[in-house]
């Protein structure tokens, strides 16, 4: 490949009729007065390597900042992935989202690697535990942590947890089954109980037996 050249540039089209993940740009200043029609397509520029086992795509947006690769001729148009644009980026605001991911276990900068969707949604990896999931814009989160295990929490209260003691569900109004390697236990929210042990099963409560 000759030699390129770095140039800054906006996103003004990503509908890639080939389906191949170019966009359209406009490199400024250089194309700042050029018709929209007229601007170049660009290409993703993959350092890291693409393969047809490993691969990851994610279209730039219209408006979209980038930095492009372009050949002394301008025939050539590559782009990188996305372009720091100062002013942009707010760690505090991620640091707070995250807060409601109690089981991450550390959110400390710059450990956490995110990405921030449109709708709000943030997903997130600590490149150093290993704990990994999403958080949902409605605060639905799910998280793998670096144990392997898996919390799904739902925005009105239910939760679940998959851990080495078993299976744990609680519902947002305070009812709750819990399975392990001695049996399971279901206790609602009215102090009633069932404990199904190895050897034995407890009822506390009132127990009524209906006749069909």
């Amino acid at each position: 490949m000759k030699s390129l050249t770095m140039y800054y540039a906006t996103v003004t089209n990503n509908e890639d009729e080939d389906t191949k993940g170019k966009v359209q740009v406009r490199i400024l200043p250089e194309f700042k007065d050029i018709k929209e029609s007229m601007l170049p397509w660009a290409s993703p520029f993959y350092s890291t390597g693409f393969s047809t086992t490993s691969q990851s795509m994610s279209i730039p947006e219209i408006g979209s900042k980038l930095y492009i690769l372009a050949d002394e001729k301008f025939r050539k148009f590559y782009y990188l992935q996305g372009a720091y644009v100062d002013g942009l980026f707010d760690w505090g605001a991620i640091d707070t989202a995250l807060d409601a991911v109690t089981e991450l276990s550390d959110k400390t900068y710059p450990s956490v690697d995110f990405t921030l969707l449109n709708d709000g949604s943030i997903r997130f990896n600590n490149r150093d535990t290993g704990d990994i999931g999403f958080l949902h814009n409605t605060g639905t989160y799910f998280i793998i942590d670096t144990d392997g295990y898996i919390t799904v929490s739902e925005v009105s209260g239910n939760i679940v947890k998959l851990n080495s003691d078993g299976i744990s569900i609680v519902d947002s109004n305070g009812n709750t089954i819990t399975l392990s390697s001695t049996g399971m236990v279901i206790d609602d929210s009215n102090g009633n109980s069932i404990d199904m042990g190895t050897t034995s099963v407890k009822i506390n409560g009132n127990l009524e037996i209906l006749n069909s």
